[in-house]
């Protein structure tokens, strides 16, 4: 019996109850329900690697939290009216991150470079998508539907601390 490689693990943002009410309403009205596996989220690292979360990255990430004033922690960020993004059947509230958090992001990466994956390694560029995987004209219409429906102009929330979770083989995620 060969036992099975352990899950990369994946970092988020975590935002305060309304904001993740909000943002979970939208993925669950126009996300594909084939597709609906976990709920709306900011993904900051996308396959951290599990032998190296447990034995670096996790005090990485702990030690630059408490480096941050506990005042800091709460943060606001701000969440733009949908675009349909070019060339891909997606749909995604660009997101602009205040404060800290930003470097944050750019401390970890910076400091993991060689052991990310690709993706990982790329300009961080903050969103949350609400449909995807689905028909250029669907996606279309989302655009349409939430810009007159939902979402005329931006909002803001908070961020209140970072999402460890594993993958799992079924396509959801493990809270850690």
């Amino acid at each position: 019996v060969s036992i099975p490689p352990p899950q990369p693990i994946i970092l988020t943002l975590l935002f305060d109850e309304q904001t993740q009410q909000n943002l979970n309403s939208l993925r669950e009205r126009y996300y594909p329900e084939q597709e609906k596996k976990v709920d709306a989220h900011l993904t900051l690292f996308h396959a951290i690697p599990r032998n190296l979360w447990d034995s670096l990255f996790k005090d990485d990430v702990e030690a630059r939290l408490r480096e941050i004033d506990i005042h800091q922690r709460l943060l606001n960020v701000t969440f733009f009216p949908p675009k349909l993004v070019k060339n891909m059947k997606a749909v995604m509230l660009m997101v602009r991150i205040h404060g800290v958090w930003r470097d944050v992001m750019d401390d970890l990466q910076d400091l993991w470079w060689d052991s990310l994956t690709q993706q990982d390694q790329c300009r961080f560029w903050p969103h949350i998508t609400i449909c995807n995987k689905t028909s250029k004209e669907r996606a279309e219409e989302v655009v349409t539907l939430v810009n007159r429906n939902e979402m005329k102009t931006s909002f803001d929330g908070y961020i209140t601390g970072i999402g460890v979770y594993e993958y799992q083989t079924d396509g959801t995620w493990k809270n850690l």
